[in-house]
């Protein structure tokens, strides 16, 4: 296929068949992307951010006490599991009466009391996204709570996203530390899998987690994307335009000819 070069500006811009992707690199550059997780401890502010809302798990529809050392399924397409099961059965929906004076619990309702392994035995609990996310956010109780010991590795199907390092308080005397963790991509990264790191012992609740599919979160690159279409029918239109008045005087039509020319010589 012929090329040819022509000035557009300050770019200088090589030309193919598409009079639309011509035009469109003349009108507007697009910037490309970078992969960014944005963390949240806010629910509000992860609400207002990703327009969403509803609660898609929050265990109450368990009605006992029910492990997921092996995979279990949840709402909204989830499963929870651990990659080495413990012996002891740890990893469980903790329905009332809680375990350990209901020091895990995020409120009277059942909620998923995570532990992620001691010593020289992670269990490594997980959550497997079936249908995969751009965003998430759940409450916690002692996630952390006195120092990191547990890390948020997210992972797109084998190859890892990002790994999330939720903060203890600041005061290393907190009790029933209670918090609330989320993330979102911001350019339409998909999350599969989440899984729960173990970095030193740690025992903690998770409840209301709250989970957004990809592609329905509106980001920048989608919006430019948008916009990049509407200025090539403009341009593709004004092209014809050109055609039939096949004298330019603008730098506009200079473009187009170029590009023509570059068609007819193909």
């Amino acid at each position: 296929m012929a090329k040819s070069i022509s000035a557009c500006g300050n770019h200088v811009l090589t030309h193919s068949r598409s009079l639309l992707v011509a035009f469109a690199m003349c009108g507007m550059a697009v910037p490309v992307a970078n992969a960014v997780i944005i963390t949240y401890t806010s629910v509000p502010n992860w609400t207002n951010d990703t327009n969403h809302m509803s609660i898609e798990e929050d265990f109450d529809r368990f009605p006992s006490d029910t492990s997921f050392n092996n995979p279990l399924s949840l709402l909204a397409g989830m499963t929870i599991g651990t990659m080495m099961p413990d012996a002891n059965i740890e990893n469980k929906v903790d329905v009332s009466p809680f375990e350990f004076f209901a020091t895990f619990n995020i409120n009277p309702t059942p909620y998923a009391k995570i532990f992620n392994g001691q010593f020289g035995s992670p269990t490594t609990p997980y959550i497997l996204f079936n249908i995969p996310i751009n965003a998430f956010m759940a409450d916690f109780r002692d996630l952390n709570d006195d120092f990191v010991r547990t890390n948020f590795d997210l992972y797109d199907r084998a190859a890892l996203l990002d790994t999330l390092n939720p903060q203890p308080p600041t005061s290393l005397a907190a009790t029933s530390f209670r918090t609330s963790l989320g993330f979102r991509g911001d350019a339409g990264e998909c999350i599969t899998e989440l899984r729960m790191r173990r970095t030193n012992n740690d025992v903690f609740g998770m409840d209301n987690i709250r989970i957004v599919p990809c592609n329905t979160v509106t980001e920048p690159f989608s919006l430019s994307l948008v916009g990049l279409g509407l200025i090539g029918v403009v341009a593709s239109r004004r092209c014809r335009k050109w055609v039939r008045q096949p004298n330019p005087s603008s730098f506009e039509a200079a473009c187009c000819r170029s590009d023509l020319q570059t068609v007819g010589s193909a």
